[in-house]
């Protein structure tokens, strides 16, 4: 039933409202991210939104699918896509609630920043890594 053409035919075109809201996002954040204050904050900004992208989301995950039981390349797999957004701005939205505006503003930054990185490399490695795994598990 998975291979079924109805089936096909309804991922592609989630697909194609996924990429329509992630280019959504971008635009938004485009419009409202302030580069100035970015490039203010210069590389503290930068290194924690890689800090984000590369090491406590994957980790984080990692931990979390311990006990699944599942094969260590897909749990790596799982463990590298996310970010994107939603998640993120519902925290910012709560730090917005909790901090002064000039204590948020740098988070605000970070996230922006993080949204973006994700966006750009999730989606140069999507296709690809899911090729790799379809084949690793073809052969497995």
């Amino acid at each position: 039933e998975a291979g079924h053409d109805v089936n096909h035919r309804l991922h592609e075109v989630s697909t194609v409202f996924e990429k329509f809201a992630e280019l959504s996002v971008l635009l938004l954040l485009g419009s409202v991210l302030p580069i100035g204050g970015v490039l203010e904050l210069g590389w503290p900004v930068l290194l924690a939104a890689l800090g984000l992208l590369f090491v406590v989301r994957p980790l984080a995950v990692m931990i979390a699918l311990l006990p699944s039981g599942l094969p260590m390349r897909q749990r790596l797999f799982i463990a590298w896509f996310g970010i994107r957004g939603i998640g993120s701005i519902y925290y910012l939205g709560f730090a917005f609630t909790v901090l002064t505006p000039a204590d948020a503003r740098p988070l605000f930054s970070v996230v922006a920043v993080a949204i973006i990185l994700s966006v750009v490399l999730h989606g140069m490695t999507g296709s690809w890594l899911t090729r790799r795994l379809l084949a690793a598990d073809k052969r497995a």
